[in-house]
């Protein structure tokens, strides 16, 4: 028999082992990976107000205070031993101004998970409710309600 077929001539070994990128490669390589960084980064910009504390050898002194408020969870207050949810604050705040017959500092005292939207709101219902003024105090964060 007789084939009209030519062979293909493969060559059994590739010519050259050596693993290489060309330079092209490596450039796309580095265009794709900067593209996926700068468009998966997150910009942040902080709205805040940046607070130049003194730099003093005496510790920070506040003003002397009328009243204790202790946030002990979202919703739980104690005012002079008394136990108030958020909502109902307004009343004991108004009794306090009202007993005191001047400006009324108030101490507000906070371990460091509470809410910021709870101390805010604490803070608007002082202020409509006659308090002149109100200064945070902190504990640890796992410092829990306080006994009665």
């Amino acid at each position: 028999m007789h084939s009209r077929l030519k062979a293909f001539h493969f060559a059994t070994q590739p010519e050259n082992d050596a693993f290489g990128l060309g330079f092209a490669a490596l450039l796309d390589l580095c265009i794709i990976v900067g593209l996926f960084v700068w468009l998966s980064s997150r910009f942040t910009f902080s709205p805040g107000i940046p607070i130049d504390l003194s730099q003093s050898e005496r510790a920070l002194q506040g003003i002397p205070c009328a009243a204790v408020l202790t946030v002990a969870g979202k919703d739980a207050l104690f005012l002079e031993g008394d136990r108030f949810k958020l909502n109902d604050i307004a009343p004991a705040l108004r009794m306090l101004v009202k007993r005191e017959k001047g400006a009324v500092s108030l101490l507000l005292k906070m371990n460091k998970s509470s809410n910021m939207a709870t101390f805010l709101s604490i803070c608007e219902i002082a202020q409509a409710n006659g308090i002149q003024s109100v200064q945070i105090a902190s504990g640890l964060a796992n410092q829990g309600s306080p006994k009665n």
